[in-house]
């Protein structure tokens, strides 16, 4: 009996062995098999990102001048005991008391001016460009990572993680860089287009978007949310959790994730971000407003100042508020200028006009910021900006110095004070995109100034499109450049017109007309440059230089060159050689919008700021 008991006690300790034995390798299976599917709901959907490196090499040249400005702030990141800022105008480093250190231009190396993104990651800053791709500085040099199998357009985000780092691209998807390879995020329904901001960490991810809604990935899967889910609008600048809560920042206002779907706050237009202080949720929105969202989900208004394009940033712990006016620190609810101001940077670094007077004074026209007058030290004489005097289209200083604008044409008279000397008189439309002598180019046809008033042409009379943009005077004839072609005009009769149906002109959209040397030339919008010979017949350059699209008005001479402005850089003929060449990377953009002749070389207006560059540099090319 005892025995009997013996044995089976050794039995069922055997049996409890077994079976404790095979709990664990269950137990150990399943945790293995939910990291395996943990790690396989990540990785399913990551692919390999193709990309060229490159060591950027500053270009040290002492021929050319950058005139911009640094206000225009995209985003803020502590980099090695200092404070960084990408801007238009290139990156900058500031102490920590706001103190500028040192400013990085396209003559350092960068890519472009026009920065979007920064984040440090393994010692290393990254750089978000417009259109370049990513960049990393070691605190010695620069280098360019591009994208070979995509356009990401920009890089708008970042999000270091320890083993990755994050990047949002408004064109390219969600991307990861781990240090030697690129990889793009992709869920069930492909790539995630339109970032703009990333937050969170390995077990809760989000990723906002332009105009997608918000894409959140959880352990194991991806979750999108859209209007359809509670969201109050599609485009989601923040997202974020708090108190265990998901909160979804739309241009519309605040929402907080409940259940499956969100439930809209507090409802504000023209949210541009959010961030959490304290107890407290903080939106910012377009003009500067900075509004404090507490528990009980009641905004209230903070002190501002009307800014444009605000939104916050953190760095270092320390929550700043950045726009196109500066960085300022937020200390409690005021708003406290953290960086200098430059008194002498341009109003806006989108130039659309140059030009230089018999005085040597720079005049540097800007598409929404007025007009700044410079001298050629770059000391600013005069910021000139009114309701008529905002989006600049053309600048001529030849005898008195006159705008083209949005509202007219501006004549500046002593101590720089703007008239509008088109007020009361009868124009085809207030936008004039080009005069000279006695003619006024606009959008919606040609005005002849006759005995102090205008007399209107347009296509009734003749001219092939109603869309005008440039006008040039020569051996007493008007040619103007339209959108369907080139108008000949003698004595205010339509004499010719010149278009791809009767000519070689094979664009018809003519941009630009300059002459020199009593030879015309034409630029047009996709064709490159064509000249109008004395035989009146045309001839194309597009042999030599293929075809290309010259900027309104950006067609200029120096007596011995001709420069035309294009989307990418400046191209140059030599009218002794006859040789074409092209320059981009010494630009502080390659979209060149304007250019003019200047006291001893040229003055180029860009996308992101102005280049004075002397003679001698195009004779090193």
């Amino acid at each position: 009996m005892t025995l009997s008991i013996r044995k089976s006690a050794v039995l069922i300790a055997v049996v409890a062995v077994v079976c404790l034995g095979v709990y664990e390798v269950l137990r150990i299976r399943k945790l293995v098999g939910d990291s395996l599917l943990e790690e396989s709901a990540r990785t399913k959907y990551k692919n390999t990102v193709a990309f060229e490196m490159t060591d950027l090499t500053p270009h040290t040249n002492d021929q050319i001048t950058l005139i911009q400005t640094i206000s225009e702030t995209r985003a803020v990141a502590s980099f090695r005991g200092s404070l960084f800022a990408a801007t238009s105008g290139g990156l900058v480093e500031y102490a920590a008391d706001g103190k500028l250190k040192k400013r990085f231009s396209v003559l350092d190396g960068l890519p472009e001016s026009d920065l979007t993104a920064l984040a440090e990651f393994r010692d290393t800053l990254f750089i978000g460009t417009r259109s370049k791709g990513v960049v990393a500085y070691d605190g010695n040099g620069f280098r360019l990572y591009r994208f070979t199998d995509r356009n990401p357009q920009a890089i708008n985000a970042f999000l270091p993680t320890p083993g990755e780092l994050l990047i949002g691209t408004f064109n390219g998807g969600l991307l990861s860089f781990d240090g030697a390879k690129f990889y793009e995020l992709t869920t069930d329904e492909g790539s995630i287009k339109g970032v703009t901001s990333i937050a969170g960490d390995d077990s809760e991810l989000f990723v906002a978007t332009y105009a997608n809604g918000l894409w959140i990935r959880g352990a194991s899967r991806w979750t999108h949310y859209t209007t359809a889910n509670g969201l109050p609008s599609n485009r989601v600048v923040s997202a974020f959790s708090r108190d265990g809560k998901t909160y979804a920042a739309t241009d519309l206002g605040l929402a907080r994730l409940d259940g499956e779907s969100f439930g809209t706050l507090t409802r504000l237009a023209n949210v541009t971000s959010a961030a959490v202080r304290g107890d407290e949720i903080l939106l910012s929105t377009e003009i500067g407003g900075v509004f404090s969202v507490g528990r009980s989900a009641t905004p209230i208004a903070a002190t501002a100042s009307l800014t444009a394009n605000a939104r916050f940033a953190v760095a270092d712990g320390n929550l700043f508020l950045i726009s196109d006016d500066g960085i300022a620190s937020l200390d409690g609810p005021r708003l406290r200028g953290f960086s200098d101001h430059d008194e002498n940077a341009l109003s806006n670094n989108f130039v659309s006009a140059v030009a230089s007077d018999r005085n040597d004074v720079l005049w540097i026209g800007t598409f929404r910021g007025g007009i700044d007058v410079l001298n050629l030290e770059g000391r600013k004489l005069s910021h000139i900006e009114n309701a008529d005097v905002r989006e600049i289209n053309f600048i001529n200083t030849s005898t008195t110095v006159r705008a083209a604008t949005s509202k007219g044409l501006i004549e500046f008279g002593p101590g720089f004070n703007p008239v509008n000397i088109t007020t009361g008189k009868s124009l085809p439309s207030r936008s004039v995109t080009h005069f000279s002598g006695d003619s006024v180019a606009t959008s919606k046809g040609l005005a002849l100034r006759q005995k102090g008033e205008f007399a209107l042409m347009t296509a009734q009379n003749g001219l092939p499109s109603n869309s005008t943009y440039a006008t040039l005077e020569s051996g007493g004839k008007l040619f103007v450049g339209t959108l369907g072609g080139l108008a000949e005009i003698t004595g205010g009769r339509v004499e010719r017109i010149f278009k791809d149906s009767n000519s070689d002109l094979d664009t018809n959209w003519v941009t630009a007309l300059t002459e020199v040397r009593g030879r015309i030339f034409i630029g047009t919008y996709g064709g490159g440059i064509f000249e109008l010979m004395p035989s009146g017949e045309i001839r194309s350059f597009r042999a030599e230089t293929g075809k290309f699209v010259v900027n309104p008005n950006a067609l200029a001479t120096d007596g011995r060159r001709l420069f035309a402005g294009t989307l990418d850089g400046l191209r140059i003929l030599d009218l002794e050689t006859q040789e074409w060449k092209r320059i981009a990377d010494v630009l502080p953009s390659e979209t060149v919008m304007s250019v003019a002749a200047a006291n001893d070389g040229i003055v180029v207006g860009t996308a992101s700021g102005a280049a004075r560059i002397r003679s001698k540099y195009f004779e090193t090319l």
